[in-house]
């Protein structure tokens, strides 16, 4: 156990320790530099799954092996060379399923000037850590230059502050409506032709998945005509074997690849559902974000496997806010502890709960908003977060406490009931277990604030199915 974890869990068993957690929060800055020298040895987490598979770039359709999560989560590298992969959920002819951003067209893709929708950092990279020092305005419009995934490279313009490219979410950017270069993309084979006539010489053949730059428009013969540029001439080609940023100005989708997978969750192996056409109109309904990391792997060098899959559940988030050690100090540090498994993970609660990997900069959890939660983790290598619950470093939450049986347990043994009531401390000991089931002598003891002079102590050896009072309120 590091100094880190002895100091933030020095409180008592048995009997109020609300004095003692408010000396170890005061203390927590005195020791916080001496932090970063002292770590333990990882030890290996527990063999959970059959394999996760792993792909030559997150935007491959098909993996290129499988490895078990252990064996990857020891060879990916740090957690800033991640990059995150947006999903649709869409519906289609009555079904309904899920594709990744990378996989289809939308009237962004089409587009040759954007605006922003948000203030959005602006970024060297596509990758949410490659920040710049500055952000660029809401409204802003943006040159976009090349798409790749869920992001776009653009020049913002009229920016006399800097010349440079940034790398934009593609969530942040919406088509300009002004002007635009068109752009359009042919979704079945068809035909070029030296005029806009169905008897006209056929020039040459375009294949389904093409991009083509549109010169104009012209109705000919009973039918809509698209002159498009070619290398040292023009030709024409049928309408109506053509996606146009018209045809997606409903916020829907199409099919970039042919035979595409709509899969049952945003997952590149999840189930699949169907194969698309590249002629369906997807109804986007939602989004979320899919997280990968970059694995080195012996003989084959850096691949990329899906880490997790409830990342963002919702549209709209903001990257995860970085601060230096310094800054999560003037924030007011509120708890803290270090995980046990991973060298040099360390967690805090500042007005939102931070982790670090060195102990200088800090990544914000979103999840947890701007809340103060008491954090404890535990030999085996758990991490709780107030009334949440991580066995993977805190990759992923999931909520531990059943509140239905808590309140149920207090009412039954002091008479009342819970109606203001936060949890404002944690004590977790796994004695024993495999790492993903509690042992019978694994404890965990909570206190409960109800807003009277005392807190309520209560202690669970079963993961809060069962609760114990160990001490009543006077």
């Amino acid at each position: 156990m590091t100094i880190f974890t002895a100091l933030s869990h020095t409180r008592p068993n048995t009997t109020s320790s609300t004095a003692s957690g408010l000396v170890v929060r005061a203390l927590a800055p005195l020791v916080f530099g001496l932090l970063t020298p002292f770590a333990v040895m990882a030890a290996p987490h527990p063999n959970l799954d059959p394999g996760i598979p792993v792909y030559l770039k997150p935007d491959s359709r098909y993996p290129s092996g499988v490895h078990k999560r252990d064996w990857l989560e020891s060879r990916t590298k740090d957690s800033g060379d991640s990059q995150m992969q947006r999903w649709f959920r869409v519906e289609t002819g009555g079904q309904y399923g899920w594709v990744a951003e990378d996989h289809v067209l939308t009237a962004l893709k089409l587009s040759s000037i954007a605006r922003t929708v948000r203030d959005e950092p602006d970024r060297s990279a596509p990758q949410l850590d490659a920040l710049r020092k500055r952000r660029i305005p809401k409204n802003s419009q943006v040159i976009i230059l090349e798409t790749q995934g869920s992001w776009s490279r653009g020049r913002v313009l009229g920016d006399s502050a800097s010349h440079q490219d940034s790398w934009l979410l593609n969530e942040a950017l919406k088509r300009d409506s002004g002007n635009q270069i068109e752009r359009g993309m042919v979704f079945r084979p068809t035909s070029l032709r030296a005029s806009p006539q169905k008897s006209a010489r056929t020039i040459a053949k375009m294949e389904e998945g093409e991009e083509i730059s549109v010169i104009r428009t012209q109705f000919s013969d009973g039918l809509t005509w698209i002159e498009v540029q070619l290398e040292t001439t023009s030709a024409w080609l049928d309408r109506r074997d053509v996606w146009l940023s018209l045809d997606l100005a409903d916020g829907s989708a199409r099919s970039r690849v042919p035979g595409l997978e709509l899969r049952s969750s945003p997952y590149p192996n999840a189930d699949v559902v169907k194969r698309l056409s590249m002629a369906e109109k997807l109804k986007v309904l939602t989004t979320k974000y899919l997280r990968w990391g970059h694995v080195r792997i012996p003989e084959h060098g850096y691949l990329w496997w899906p880490i997790s899959d409830d990342i963002v559940d919702q549209p709209g988030f903001l990257p995860p806010m970085k601060i230096s050690t310094g800054d999560l100090l003037s924030r007011g540090l509120y708890d803290m502890v270090a995980g046990d498994r991973d060298t040099g993970l360390r967690f805090a609660s500042a007005r939102g709960v931070f982790r670090s990997r060195d102990g200088r900069e800090w990544s914000k959890i979103a999840k947890f908003e701007d809340k103060n939660y008491p954090l404890a983790t535990t030999s085996n290598g758990w991490i709780f977060v107030g009334p949440y619950l991580s066995r993977d470093q805190g990759a992923n939450f999931d909520q531990w406490i059943r509140w239905d049986i808590l309140v149920e347990t207090v009412k039954r043994s002091t008479g009342s009931m819970l109606s203001r009531v936060r949890i404002s401390n944690i004590i977790a000991r796994a004695n024993s277990g495999d790492g993903d089931r509690p042992g019978a002598s694994d404890e965990i003891q909570i206190e409960l604030d109800m807003g009277r002079s005392q807190p309520l102590q209560l202690i669970t050896e079963d993961l809060g199915r069962t609760w114990q009072v160990l001490s009543k309120t006077p």
